[in-house]
């Protein structure tokens, strides 16, 4: 019971994170929904508790690092968006990825809950005694019932019919496989000093086992062996006899063994008693249609119940685990937004030098050149065109020139913006020119125009090497689909 306490335990802390968060704001232009909004709430609980506990306590514990990767989150999102960045941008992409994972944690709980209230037993007990028996051409039934006081016992109802030759030749097998199947712990049936696995039943085979000893005194039907009197060296022959019963049928192989073992206790006595009853409970009800278990022996009542195999627990953790670790990997999709933004930069940058060096030649100075490829980008992106990272850029200068920034300064902005070697080379032969006037700009940009193709060249090569090794898997997949298709049918042709 102690997964289900857990698991309530997280229920009604949840429960009380909804009540006490439910006048927080969504902090979010767009409604979450109805049933997003308790998390949204609690997540932006959670955020701001964070942030004035880390107030209060500048070092703080380690966790709070990884919740809080205030200064690598705060930069990558300056990147992404260098004119939309404010403090409500980051706290909207914290909430966000708490959101989530409270979310599935939530999930993760409320399923454990679902799937360990609602379990059963493969096979039930109707009545607490009975089990329904499969058909007469079924398999058998094989289910642990557990009785109150004396723990599991395996019980198996009901098999396939054998007729007596098939059943001879059967027992034969089981007789050959029997000495090894009960040693349990002993090395050899030949120096026994450990409890026998006496077995009722092998598995796979119709008939029920029954054990008779030449000597109970030493050696019991159960397994269980008596020999505190004999000496360490000492060896006791003991006959034990074997009995498979099917049916009608009956079989017996005696075997020889040497004992030593320890005294069997009061409750093994009774649980020998026990399994006898059960299987003269399962002989005596073969041609009924369920069977019934004991409901006492010798005046002590027993009481049976099917035990649960509990599934709720990897359940919960997978799912839980899976709730926080998608806090952490939404820092990690942030970082790859910056790595295809800079890939993205590379790819643009040729056809944007390329226009300035058109431009600048046509005779447009630096600052119009900016503004014509900002207005043309604008006007693309008003008629459907994808945003792109470095025109978005180059809008921002636009706007810096409009608010009254320094050319110089809004040149230098741009390059720092970018965090690429190819935009920070081209903005310092712009702030060049600002400062010496020099007219050997248009020849040094011709210049960066035709080895920016050539990097373009060995960028577009790169990807397409990268693109034939994510496509070596499906190749792979492929190839082995081919071979089970030619395979099969060539080997079922050869054994027929």
């Amino acid at each position: 019971m102690i997964p289900g306490v857990l698991y309530v335990f997280v229920f009604a802390l949840f429960l009380a994170e909804f009540i006490l968060s439910r006048r927080e704001p969504l902090v979010s232009a767009e409604d979450p929904g109805l049933l997003m909004r308790p998390f949204r709430r609690c997540a932006v609980r959670l955020y701001r508790k964070l942030l004035v506990f880390r107030r209060k306590h500048p070092g703080g514990p380690s966790f709070l690092t990884l919740l809080l990767k205030k200064e690598t989150v705060r930069r990558d999102l300056q990147t992404l968006e260098p004119a939309g960045y404010n403090a409500r941008k980051e706290a909207e992409y914290y909430i966000g990825k708490w959101q989530t994972a409270l979310c599935l944690v939530f999930a993760a709980d409320f399923l454990a809950i679902s799937v360990f209230f609602s379990q059963k037993n493969d096979v039930l007990l109707r009545d607490g005694l009975y089990v329904d028996r499969e058909n007469y051409n079924g398999s058998p039934v094989d289910l642990t019932v557990r009785e109150e006081n004396f723990g599991d016992f395996s019980v198996s109802v009901g098999e396939k019919e054998y007729t007596e030759e098939e059943a001879g030749k059967l027992s034969e097998e089981v007789f050959a496989r029997l000495p090894h199947l009960i040693l349990g712990d002993n090395p050899s049936i030949r120096k026994v000093s450990r409890p026998l696995q006496l077995m009722s039943k092998v598995e796979g085979y119709p008939f029920r086992i029954r054990w008779e000893s030449s000597s109970y005194g030493m050696l019991d039907s159960d397994g269980s062996v008596m020999t505190d009197g004999l000496k360490e060296e000492e060896t006791r022959e003991v006959v034990l006899t074997a009995i498979l019963t099917y049916g009608e049928l009956r079989f017996e192989k005696n075997y020889s063994v040497g004992l030593t073992g320890p005294q069997r206790t009061e409750e093994e006595m009774t649980r020998r008693r026990i399994e006898e009853a059960i299987l003269e409970k399962e002989s005596s009800t073969r041609n009924k249609e369920v069977f019934e278990l004991p409901s006492g022996i010798e005046g002590q009542s027993l009481v049976w119940s099917a035990p649960v195999r509990d599934k709720s627990l990897p359940l919960f953790l997978l799912f839980a685990a899976a709730g926080v670790l998608s806090s952490f990997l939404q820092d990690q999709q942030l970082h790859a937004r910056i790595d295809a933004r800079s890939r993205e930069l590379s790819i643009d940058y040729p056809q944007i030098i390329s226009k300035m060096v058109l431009f600048i030649g046509a005779g447009m100075s630096i600052r119009n050149v900016f503004y014509k490829l900002g207005s043309d980008y604008a006007q693309v992106t008003k008629e459907g065109g994808k945003q792109r990272y470095a025109y978005e850029e180059i809008l921002f200068v636009c706007h810096e020139l409009d608010s009254g920034v320094s050319e110089w300064d809004a040149y230098t902005h741009f390059g720092e913006r970018c965090r690429s070697r190819q935009y920070i080379k081209l903005c310092s032969l712009l702030t060049q020119n600002l400062r010496k006037g020099s007219s050997s700009l248009l020849p040094a940009l011709q210049e960066e125009a035709e080895r920016a193709f050539d990097e373009r060249k060995n960028l577009a090569r790169q990807l397409g090497e990268e693109a034939g090794t994510k496509l070596l898997l499906p190749m792979i997949m492929m190839l082995s689909v081919t071979l089970l298709i030619i395979i099969v049918p060539a080997y079922y042709g050869f054994s027929m």
